[in-house]
């Protein structure tokens, strides 16, 4: 059982507050929260707060939101009860205006895999109460309460918390439980339809999780004897397999009526991940001979599914500063770093060599993501001291103009950049993305068009900095709300083009088949292709380095409707 508490604990999803305002509330009561503090609870990410509710005067759990996610952790795990069913019920309300704020229950295996996450929108800037019926999927072990916020600009309110189970069947009932080798089955005291009529109800225990190495103890009950496919006739044994097995067992009356039930135990490998946090003196990406670790630097670390599990300070190892380690289970990973202040991150993957490359993104402060297994990656972030990029903005705004997005920038001072790389977001998406990059030529000011507006919403812009070191900066955020409405549009970027030109069709009606043609000015066809992709919205990229100077006509045909737009190619 501990190892089954440990695995998904390893979710570090965010839970909700609780509440003693039910009967058997199965939501723990933490007097910390009480007190108004946050003991006993994380903050996952984003901020969170314990306030006084102004609904009723009781403390209640607030999150709040700047267009980033917030949640908030605690460690309670939930136990799946096929006897009982139950309901999640919460009281809450939003301030201001996100994007998206809710609860709900986030289903997982003995082996830490999200299964299904169920959730309520909280969209009421009055208190309205609302209930969840637990209904967990196939293979789920344990399940937690979830709650957060993100997008816009605003805070929900979270209180008055309950889960109460209730049972829902009758022991003793007869029942069919499919199995043809048995027949007379009875409703047991565990509510599964094992047993007979002569009163055996065979149970081998909950299925258990354990490290490798680790040995457990299986106890069967319900009969008078017992036979263990291992061969022992005892109720009671010991096994320690190294790797996942299912274990039988008959258990008799000690005559002719018997029954077989099953335990499986689930073995997990942890492996040691973790490196270096090192000063980097010279700014150049690389652990040089003499630069030292940093102590007290926080790392955390992150699944796939961009849960946080845990995070730790960088400490002395042998005597040297600047390490961090985690001992977890194999799977996929990334680390983050929480850059303190006066520093910022070295140059990502410049030096050639992973041994001593900085390995974090200089702007999110996360590495890539890996796989750990028995090749245990090495992954470390240089941290320089920070002395600002010699560029300064004096504007930067983005307006919307039809069907494309028009970024323009001034600049005040620019002194050895490189480049502005223009990253977007849209609507509640996390994470922005390069869509374009201009080259840094010491003018006054700059532009970027975006003509990739697959849908209406709100479309978020910032620039990276970079100078001619590989060092980043960061401009704040624009956004623009775009509407496209029911428009047929065609777009051809850059244009002139030189290597390749982009292709954008949006149209009113969806396309079953979209054909690509470009020809020449003698109607000559020089390129085609056809997608089948049932959508009113295409992107294809034409590959024009093989192609001579000239102006040429795309034409492209969805379905039925023809659209056609004049290019220019320039060497």
């Amino acid at each position: 059982m501990r190892a089954l508490i440990y695995i998904l604990l390893l979710f570090g999803i965010s839970q909700l507050g609780y509440s003693q305002s039910c009967d058997n509330n199965l939501i723990t009561n933490n007097p910390g929260f009480e007190t108004g503090t946050l003991s006993g609870w994380e903050d996952a990410s984003g901020q969170v707060e314990i306030t006084t509710d102004s609904y009723n005067g009781n403390f209640a759990m607030v999150a709040h939101t700047q267009g980033d996610k917030s949640e908030f952790v605690n460690p309670s795990v939930n136990f799946v009860n096929p006897s009982k069913t139950c309901v999640l019920s919460a009281c809450a309300k939003i301030i201001g205006n996100p994007v998206n704020a809710g609860f709900g229950v986030i289903y997982g295996t003995f082996s830490g895999q999200v299964l299904r996450v169920d959730s309520i929108p909280i969209t009421n800037t009055s208190y309205e109460c609302f209930s969840l019926t637990i209904d967990p999927p196939t293979g789920t072990a344990g399940y937690l309460i979830s709650g957060s916020i993100n997008g816009g600009e605003g805070s929900i309110l979270l209180d008055d918390f309950c889960l109460e189970c209730f049972d829902d069947c009758i022991v003793g009932e007869s029942c069919d439980d499919g199995d043809p080798t048995t027949s007379g089955d009875f409703i047991n005291q565990f509510c599964e339809c094992r047993g007979s009529a002569c009163g055996v109800f065979p149970e081998a225990g909950d299925d258990v999780s354990i490290t490798l190495g680790q040995s457990t103890v299986l106890t069967a009950s319900g009969g008078v004897s017992y036979e263990w496919d291992t061969g022992q006739t005892s109720s009671v044994i010991s096994v320690e397999p190294t790797e996942t097995k299912t274990y039988r067992v008959t258990v008799s009356d000690g005559a002719s009526c018997f029954e077989v039930d099953s335990v499986t135990v689930n073995v997990l490998r942890l492996y040691d991940v973790g490196n270096f946090v090192w000063i980097d003196e010279n700014g150049d990406g690389c652990q040089d001979p003499g630069e030292e670790g940093l102590n007290g630097v926080r790392v955390e670390i992150y699944d796939r599914n961009d849960f946080r599990y845990t995070g730790k300070n960088t400490a002395n190892r042998n005597g040297e500063p600047g390490y961090f380690n985690f001992n977890i289970l194999e799977g996929e990973y990334r680390f983050k770093v929480i850059v303190p202040s006066g520093y910022v991150i070295s140059p990502k993957n410049v030096c050639g060599d992973n041994a001593i490359d900085s390995d974090f993104h200089p702007i999110t402060g996360f590495s890539d993501f890996f796989t750990l297994d028995e090749n245990i990656p090495i992954i470390d972030v240089g941290l320089v001291l920070d002395a600002g990029l010699p560029v300064e903005l004096s504007h930067f705004q983005v307006t919307n103009s039809g069907n494309k997005n028009d970024l323009l920038w001034n600049v005040i001072t620019e002194v050895d950049l490189d480049a502005y790389v223009v990253e977007r977001k849209f609507g509640t998406e996390s994470n922005f993305e390069p869509i374009a990059e201009v080259k840094a030529v010491d003018n006054d000011t700059y532009e970027s068009i975006d003509y990739d507006l697959p849908k209406s919403g709100t479309y978020y812009y910032r620039l990276l900095m970079r100078d001619k070191s590989g060092h980043l900066d960061i401009s704040e955020v624009r956004s623009v709300n775009v509407d496209l409405g029911e428009r047929d549009f065609i777009h051809a970027y850059p244009n002139p083009a030189n290597d390749d030109i982009t292709i954008i069709l949006n149209t009113t009606d969806i396309a079953l088949v979209h054909e690509v043609s470009l020809f020449n000015t003698t109607g000559q066809r020089v390129h085609y292709a056809k997608h089948r992709l049932t959508s009113n919205y295409l992107k294809q990229t034409i590959d024009l380095s093989n192609v001579p100077e000239g102006i040429y006509t795309v034409h492209v045909k969805a379905d039925d409707t023809s659209f056609v737009k004049k290019i220019v190619k320039v060497d």
